[in-house]
Formats: structure tokens, C-alpha cells, sequence
């Protein structure tokens, strides 16, 4: 298991094969008309490839609290990192 501080490979081995369950289950959601759900295992899919983009850097942007998500989003300078984290964490 990586501790996401770390930038090793195992770490990202890990966040790749989490972005790809996430894949997979967006398109199973797919075929049953599920869109909800669909849009969930979506929007936590982008999260998962954004944190794989940050993993170089100590960015962090999986598991954020509340108030740690709503920070990210007003500081960040990059609008479609920020939506991303928006679409994630339902802040809207």
C-alpha cells in the first residue's frame, strides 16, 4: 500500500490500477443505465488521474476534508484542476 507523500512506483502502480477499477465500473454502470453512479465512478476517476498528475509534486487531493477540498478549489490557479476537485467533492 503507498502513503500518496511518497512518490515511489508502487504508488503509482496503485493509483493507476484504482483509476482503472473506477473505469470499469463507470462503463458496468453504463450498461445497466445506471447514470448516477456512473458519474460518480467518473468524477472519482478524474480525481484518481489528477492525483496521479500531482503525485511528483506535494500536492494532495484524495480524502480531503470539507473544508480542505473547498481550500483547494478557491486557491488553485488551474480552473480545470480545481473543477475537477469541485465535481469530486460535490462543491458547486
Amino acid at each position: 500500500m503507498c502513503i500518496l507523500k511518497e512518490n515511489t512506483p508502487e504508488c503509482l502502480t496503485d493509483l493507476q490500477s484504482i483509476l482503472q477499477y473506477f473505469s470499469d465500473a463507470a462503463q458496468s454502470y453504463m450498461k445497466e443505465d445506471c447514470v448516477k453512479q456512473t458519474e460518480v465512478c467518473i468524477k472519482k476517476a478524474r480525481l484518481v488521474a489528477l492525483q496521479i498528475h500531482f503525485l511528483s509534486s506535494d500536492i494532495l487531493i484524495i480524502n480531503l476534508s470539507s473544508s480542505a477540498a473547498s481550500k483547494f478549489i478557491i486557491n488553485h490557479t488551474k480552473f480545470w484542476e480545481a473543477f475537477i476537485v469541485s465535481e469530486a467533492y460535490n462543491k458547486k
